[in-house]
């Protein structure tokens, strides 16, 4: 791990923990290399959220770093107005049409456990529908001015969400994807419209009111989107999970999430040696007794390994040995207990299970364009 990484880590877990903040003070005196910092930050989704660290702690930073974190947190506003807009006229235009929606992740966490929303950048909106009314909804963005496709055909029509649709608003690229599952088909535990475990519960943007997932959907949602194939898990998942889980911590049923859905709390567990996990939480997700090698690193996108120019044996590892940290979350399995059987059996499996449901959606493909 770079020490670039380890600072990033620090001002994530600096959130929830002020000896983390003595610990980053001392890191920062004489620190140098603010551009390479600045730019980690920014890919982890947390330049705002330092920045805020940096002023609420006098933390010690260059004037070009100031001036840098300046333009970042302004440009993040900007988007966020941008978004909130679209945000306002989807609802509208959805609202009018009678079309059921309600808003995932960033929309709905950035005006919830956010000190403001342009703490949690974000790129578009995603707003889940009923699969019965996307057509229909993707529509009403295209007459409203969104460039988009109504469908994907070919072996993507099974996807999660619609085409992206894309329009420009206040000199901002605004994009809207429409989901008919929270999460890709090749998770093993979907979420959509009708497998909810509890009702949509609401937030406020403003005086206005609008809809999101239930608390313990929220952290389905949450922990299988952070730890979706990707070569690294992004601090801003991390954050996202840590603070909806302590922020709402009184009055989440974590009975009903030990029973049904223990790998939110396994996730949990396997956090602790990436960041500082809040205290209130480790009672139910104590700290892992085993280390773990490859924290914070994920399985590399299956697209991504077979497009590379690695030799076999690399891509072999790749598909076939994800690294141990990665494995113990995504597959639920505790950090004390061997991932033997996971890495012979089930893994292979899902591998198998990915390549078979692709290649048959392209061979379908083939066919009904030769049938044509």
């Amino acid at each position: 791990m770079t020490d670039l990484e380890t600072t990033a880590r620090k001002f994530a877990s600096s959130q929830f923990d002020l000896s983390c903040v003595r610990d980053l003070q001392y890191s920062l005196h004489g620190f140098q290399l603010w551009p390479l910092l600045i730019e980690r930050l920014e890919q982890h989704g947390l330049a705002a959220i330092a920045y805020d660290l940096i002023k609420s702690h006098a933390l010690p930073v260059n004037t070009e770093a100031s001036r840098v974190f300046k333009g970042l947190v302004i440009r993040h506003r900007r988007q966020w107005q941008a978004l909130q807009k679209a945000l306002f006229d989807t609802a509208a235009m959805f609202e009018a049409d009678g079309i059921e929606f309600l808003f995932l992740k960033g929309a709905a966490l950035a005006n919830m456990i956010y000190k403001a929303p342009e703490m949690r950048p974000m790129c578009d909106l995603d707003i889940l529908v009923p699969p019965a009314y996307a057509v229909r909804a993707q529509r009403l963005l295209i007459d409203a001015g969104f460039n988009a496709a109504l469908a994907y055909h070919g072996h993507l029509k099974k996807h999660h969400h619609l085409p992206a649709a894309v329009r420009r608003i206040d000199n901002q690229s605004v994009m809207i994807e429409l989901h008919t599952q929270a999460l890709s088909p090749d998770m093993r535990t979907p979420i959509h419209w009708q497998n909810m475990v509890a009702p949509k519960r609401s937030f406020t943007i403003g005086e206005r009111s609008f809809y999101t997932l239930g608390h313990i959907d929220m952290l389905r949602h949450l922990c299988l989107h952070t730890f979706t194939r990707t070569e690294t898990v992004r601090l801003i998942g991390v954050t996202d999970i840590l603070r909806y889980a302590s922020h709402f911590f009184d009055v989440i049923d974590w009975d009903e999430i030990r029973r049904r859905h223990s790998f939110v709390l396994n996730a949990l567990r396997c956090l602790h040696p990436l960041v500082q996990v809040p205290s209130e939480l480790h009672r139910l997700a104590p700290p892992p007794m085993k280390k773990m090698t490859g924290v914070g690193k994920g399985m590399m996108p299956l697209q991504h390994t077979m497009r590379s120019r690695s030799g076999l044996a690399v891509k072999m590892k790749q598909l076939l040995c994800p690294p141990q940290w990665w494995t113990h979350v995504f597959y639920n399995v505790s950090p004390e207990s061997s991932l033997l059987f996971t890495r012979l059996v089930r893994h292979p499996m899902l591998l198998m299970n990915w390549s078979i449901k692709k290649n048959w959606y392209r061979l379908t493909d083939k066919v009904a364009a030769d049938a044509v």
